[in-house]
Order: structure tokens, then C-alpha cells, then sequence
């Protein structure tokens, strides 16, 4: 056990590289580090291959900010607020390779990066119009019986940045709501990065010890920062910014709508001077409880 605390400068630029592959975690509006993001946003490097189950803000600045080059996700949207506007312009340009692949590809894929598998079967029967498209789907030959089988690779990100509401330094974290797909990300995955809205003591991690769902085998660091997901909710925590996200996606419908949001909330700033321009009065007006 050894204290995996870092600040959020020290993770990003330790874990991440030109290059990489990239997970983030959570689900849709919800439980996603989007300070990550915008730290790598600010800084010198590119070409990622980026991973996400469900991809919302995060990814969406990722991508409008030339920091990726290929993304593999079952689809990256805002949901009842439309469609993501960086990611639609970027591959609409062909800016932006999508390696096209649905839930079941996601979930087995991490089932066979966290079993250090070569290739994992799905059940059989799979049939859709993805294979065409995709040719990281295969077909095998069962040698129990002859059934043809389609597969599908592993999932191993480089790093996965994973959001949980509490952690201790030893790197135990602890959701408070939808795990969605982070356990298997954690497991798939070369390194685990976790952001916590709390960092509390190991005591209370053993008190708990059956809420655990990250362990702290898995993980390499530990940030400990406020409104780490904003404006994306963080369950029993914080709830979404649904006023600011929609703004976004308004402004990021043209490139310079996207480069002045940049300019205003991203550009040469800090988390903390991220959340000075967005007004303690307002963030304070998001919290649970």
C-alpha cells in the first residue's frame, strides 16, 4: 500500500502521451472526469485514440480540439440536448477516423482485455450490418460444434481516467451510482486513473469495504478534485449543468462558436480557473443535498 495521490497536472502529465490510447469512463452526462479533458486540451500533444462506452462534453472538446484522431465508442451524443456538434463536423470533414462498433463489442472487448484474451466469441446468432464496416469483427469456427461464431479483439487502453465519488490515497474507490461499464474498463486497462469528489480515509474504505467497485490493486493515482466532472454530473454529488451544457452544444455547432468556448472556459487555464469563470454561486446551486 503506498499513497497514490496526485493533483490533477501531475496525472495528466504523467499518464498521458502523444499518441495513446485513451478511456474515459461514466455514461452519458453523468460520472465522466471532464477536467481531464480540458487539461489535455492544454497541452502539447495529440493523435489519440480515444475510448468511451457512452460519450458526451469530454470527448466531444477532445475531438474539437484536433486532439484525436480515432475514437472507438458505440456513439458519442448530448441525448435530449442533440447531437454532439464537435464529433459530427469533425467526421463529417474527415478529420476524425470512427471505428464503428455497439454495446455488445464494448462489453466484450473489455471482458477480453481484462482476460488478457486474444479474441473473445459472441453469442451466437450476432448478426448486424456492423461487420461490413468494421473488419475487427471475425468469424471462427467453433471446435465444439462447427457453429461459425463472430468475435471481437481486446480492449486495452493505455490509461483509463475513471470517475468515482469517494477514494482513499491507497487508490480504493467507491461509486455512489451508475458503474456503467467502469469496473471491466479498470480491469481491461494498462493504467487507472481515478478522480473523486472525496478523498476520505482508509479506515472508512474498510468500514465500507463491500461498496469497493475499483480496488486499489488496479489503480496508478488518485486526484482528489472538486467538480471534476462539471458539467456533467457526478451521482449523489452534483447534478448536471443542463444551462451550460446546452450552451455548448449551441456554441460548438460552428468552429468558431467551439474556439470561443475554448478561448473562454479551456484555453491556459487551471480546473480551479475553470470553475472561478463558471461562479461558485452557480456550482454551489448544483450540489446534492
Amino acid at each position: 500500500m503506498k499513497d497514490k495521490t496526485m493533483s490533477l497536472e501531475e496525472a495528466v502529465e504523467k499518464f498521458v502521451e502523444d499518441g495513446i490510447d485513451l478511456a474515459l469512463g461514466g455514461s452519458l452526462t453523468y460520472n465522466t472526469p471532464s477536467a481531464v479533458a480540458r487539461e489535455i486540451i492544454n497541452m502539447d500533444l495529440g493523435g489519440l485514440t480515444l475510448y468511451s462506452f457512452m460519450g458526451t462534453y469530454p470527448v466531444d472538446i477532445l475531438i474539437g480540439a484536433g486532439k484525436v484522431d480515432r475514437i472507438m465508442a458505440p456513439f458519442v451524443t448530448f441525448a435530449e440536448m442533440g447531437l454532439a456538434p464537435s464529433f459530427r463536423r469533425m467526421v463529417e470533414g474527415g478529420r476524425l477516423k470512427v471505428i464503428e462498433i455497439d454495446e455488445v463489442f464494448w462489453g466484450f472487448g473489455l471482458k477480453a482485455g481484462a482476460a488478457n484474451l486474444p479474441f473473445i466469441p459472441l453469442a451466437y446468432g450476432y448478426d448486424n450490418d456492423l461487420p461490413k464496416v468494421n473488419p475487427l469483427y471475425k468469424e471462427v469456427v467453433s471446435p465444439y460444434d462447427g457453429r461459425r461464431y463472430v468475435t471481437v479483439p481486446p480492449i486495452r487502453p493505455s490509461v483509463a481516467f475513471i470517475h468515482v465519488q469517494l477514494a482513499d490515497r491507497y487508490g480504493n474507490g467507491i461509486h455512489l451510482g451508475n458503474i456503467a461499464t467502469d469496473k471491466m474498463l479498470a480491469k481491461a486497462s494498462r493504467k487507472v486513473v481515478l478522480t473523486c469528489d472525496k478523498l476520505v480515509d482508509h479506515t472508512e474504505i474498510r468500514r465500507r469495504n463491500r461498496d469497493v467497485t475499483i480496488p486499489g490493486f488496479l489503480v496508478d493515482a488518485v486526484v482528489n478534485i472538486q467538480f471534476a466532472c462539471h458539467p456533467l454530473g457526478s451521482d449523489l454529488i452534483h447534478r448536471r449543468d443542463e444551462e451550460h451544457l446546452r450552451m455548448y452544444v449551441k456554441m460548438a455547432r460552428t468552429e468558431d462558436g467551439f474556439r470561443e468556448y475554448i478561448d473562454k472556459y479551456v484555453s491556459g487555464k487551471s480546473h480551479m480557473d475553470y470553475l472561478e469563470v463558471i461562479g461558485w454561486d452557480k456550482l454551489n446551486s448544483l450540489r446534492v443535498g
